[in-house]
């Protein structure tokens, strides 16, 4: 009987099915088995799209290079980075242009070499969704000219203009003509081509010489400020010979002098970026400037670098007036220079003054009609003044006194300074009394040392 009872018992356990355990590994094996085959589909359906996707690049990569062979004129032939929609996927295709010269060297715009044989043209297509692992479709491929561009008894001149980003400037006019040492060069029979989008131009069939090579547009200008450009080239035969320039849009500094302040009708304002010192002979606002990123450092006066052969001007520099006494007898710190200014290509900086020293003259009569000049000297050591090189040292004019009161403010750079009234512009006929000048503001003042002066000191100022 136990026998019977343990066969049952044994019985009713085999048909209790399966455990949670074997449940859940079941669910376990069939979520890596399906997975597996999802994965296996998406990667199928992703290999598939790429597939199509690379021969769609392929036929884009193709069809830019029929429309490159199309071109009649090679020159016209550039680099160029566009995109296009197809079924969806954007695709972009970047061309590389460059020509290829006899020796067979490359030669890009602004580089010299032999001539001019063909262009090399590589297609690039990339698409949105590309896999990381798939590389954008290449078509390389070269290109003839149509008709003969060189001469073995004439040259090639390569004309680069870029701007300080390296970018080319289009639409800029060259022209080329014998230089006053023409060593056989001729006058151009065809006017040379604006600078393309690459900021580049070629002139072909040029006589061997010396050619002066001239860029120009209104409103541009190179890092000398120039906003006409001449540069002198040597052509040989069979051979192409490069210039380069460094030019582009202006931008305008707006600059302002002391208000209510009379100013020289020649001041010098003074420039000062990371290429060098411009110096302008009268006052202009807003002033045109190549659009260094770094700006400028503006200063009334001519000044220049003290370093310089010869001693330069330190005196219109705040900066070189070090920490002292002042000729009043205050305690100062060192000057300042002022903030450098900027302004993009073809736009316009915020409005600012530019630093200058103020002093009035008492007693000069009403309408009076004299002139006022102003003579710069070197100060004595007590003043702080840094000086100038005898040189360098300065004369302002003011023009014909026309005064509403019998006291005047006049603006000069920093700086020590005689005071001379005439009948005529520049006239040095009286030199005006240290009794009747007296500074504004800052904490320069009169001596009469050097037959009486009158100091500008922009310290604590």
């Amino acid at each position: 009987m136990i026998k019977l009872q343990r066969l049952l018992a044994r019985a009713r356990a085999n048909q209790d099915g399966l455990t949670l355990v074997e449940v859940l590994i079941a669910v376990v094996v069939f979520a890596i088995i399906s997975t597996g085959v999802a994965y296996t589909i998406v990667a199928v359906l992703n290999i598939t799209k790429q597939s199509s996707s690379r021969e769609e690049a392929a036929n884009l990569a193709a069809q830019d290079i029929d429309l490159d062979r199309s071109i009649g004129n090679l020159f016209n032939l550039l680099s160029d980075t566009y995109t296009t929609n197809v079924n969806g996927t954007t695709y972009t295709v970047t061309r590389d242009v460059e020509w290829v010269t006899d020796g067979s060297v490359t030669a890009q715009c602004g580089t010299g070499g032999g001539n001019l044989e063909y262009k090399r043209v590589n297609v690039s297509v990339g698409w949105t969704g590309q896999l990381g692992s798939t590389a954008p479709v290449h078509v390389d491929t070269l290109i003839n000219p149509d008709t003969r561009i060189n001469d073995a008894s004439h040259g090639t001149i390569l004309v680069s203009v870029k701007d300080q980003t390296g970018a080319g400037v289009p639409g800029i006019t060259v022209t080329a003509i014998p230089d006053a040492t023409p060593n056989g060069a001729t006058t151009l029979t065809t006017t040379p081509a604006a600078t393309d989008d690459e900021g580049c131009t070629y002139i072909l069939s040029v006589t061997p010489g010396n050619y002066d090579v001239k860029i120009s547009r209104s409103g541009y200008l190179d890092v000398n400020q120039a906003s006409t450009v001449t540069k002198v080239i040597s052509v040989t035969a069979s051979s192409t010979a490069s210039v380069s320039f460094q030019y582009e849009q202006a931008g305008n500094l707006s600059v302002n002098y002391p208000a209510l302040t009379s100013i020289p009708t020649n001041l010098d304002t003074s420039y000062i970026s990371t290429y060098g010192t411009y110096t302008t002979g009268a006052p202009v606002s807003p002033q045109p400037l190549y659009p260094f990123s770094s700006g400028y450092v503006v200063l009334a006066g001519d000044w220049d670098d003290p370093a310089a052969p010869g001693g330069g001007c330190a005196a219109p520099d705040p900066a070189a007036w070090k920490a002292g006494t002042a000729l009043d007898g205050t305690s100062v710190p060192d000057g300042v220079r002022p903030q450098p200014q900027a302004a993009a290509a073809g736009g316009s900086s915020p409005s600012f003054t530019v630093p200058m020293g103020r002093f009035t003259i008492s007693g000069l009569a009403l309408n009076s009609g004299l002139f006022v000049t102003a003579v710069q000297v070197n100060g004595n050591a007590a003043t702080g003044d840094p000086g100038c090189a005898t040189a360098n040292l300065s004369t302002y004019k003011f023009a014909k006194a026309n005064l509403l009161t019998s006291l005047s403010s006049f603006a000069l750079p920093y700086g020590t300074w005689k005071i001379y009234t005439g009948s005529s512009a520049g006239a040095l006929t009286t030199q005006v009394a240290i009794s009747k000048l007296a500074v504004v503001g800052g904490h320069g003042g009169t001596q009469s040392s050097n037959g009486g002066t009158i100091t500008l000191d922009p310290r604590g100022s």
